[in-house]
């Protein structure tokens, strides 16, 4: 299935490149983007906050439809806020996964505060398959493979996973993570990066994976009206 994505910086709707360089602005604010994913019945869709919380007064209006996971900036102090303003999960990354390894005591209160089925992880890599954090600046010591996401899994409801050398750069996805990820038993994953082909929803739906598609969406390369109609062909 296609999942929708609203990145946020500047207050602004954003595509960046390799999560850094500025490849577009949308000028629809994120709650006119939002009400359109309701209206046509996207779910599962996520909004990262590309500043760590600098955006959240335009971020928490567009989660009043209970369509949007919520990330960027996400904490233990702050993230019941996000859930009362309707988000549907919280997204965490570097509060779990340091640069010296994951905070296992942080992800316990983490679940013990929100409750598994409100919590997305992000460990999101390069091709060395190390998880990085901090916009992806940071390289942590840990690496990514099947038994640590089983492990993890018992933590969240789904993971959303990028392929950062690939994101934002409309040169097709990352098949060899793709292919790694539909190998991992009994969780739910949504892979990010590089889809440039409306094909790509049904092949990773064939190996049990969510997609999120960001700049080819926003510039129209992939419609928002073929996604419609793709999604529900896999419903169905």
């Amino acid at each position: 299935m296609f999942r929708p994505c609203i990145d946020v910086k500047f207050l602004k709707v954003v595509q960046l490149e390799q999560g850094e360089r500025l490849a577009l602005t949308d000028e629809r604010t994120p709650t006119e983007i939002a009400k359109i994913y309701r209206d046509d019945g996207l779910e599962g869709g996520h909004m990262i906050d590309l500043e760590g919380g600098k955006n959240r007064d335009v971020i928490l209006p567009a989660l009043k439809y209970h369509n949007l996971q919520v990330g960027g900036g996400v904490r233990l102090n702050n993230g019941a806020e996000y859930l009362d303003a309707g988000a549907t999960h919280l997204i965490f990354s570097s509060a779990v996964f340091t640069k010296n390894g994951i905070d296992w005591d942080g992800l316990n209160e983490i679940k013990k505060t929100f409750g598994k089925k409100h919590i997305v992880l992000a460990p999101d890599v390069k091709n060395d398959r190390h998880i990085y954090v901090d916009l992806w600046k940071t390289k942590t010591s840990i690496k990514m493979n099947k038994e640590l996401l089983q492990k993890l899994s018992e933590y969240c409801d789904e993971f959303l996973i990028h392929s950062i050398e690939v994101e934002g750069m409309e040169g097709g996805i990352d098949y060899s993570l793709v292919d790694y990820l539909s190998e991992v038993q009994n969780c739910k994953i949504v892979y990010a990066g590089g889809c440039n082909d409306l094909s790509d929803v049904e092949k990773l739906h064939s190996k049990k994976l969510d997609i999120t598609i960001g700049k080819a969406y926003y510039t129209g390369q992939i419609s928002h009206d073929d996604l419609l109609v793709i999604n529900r062909k896999l419903r169905d």
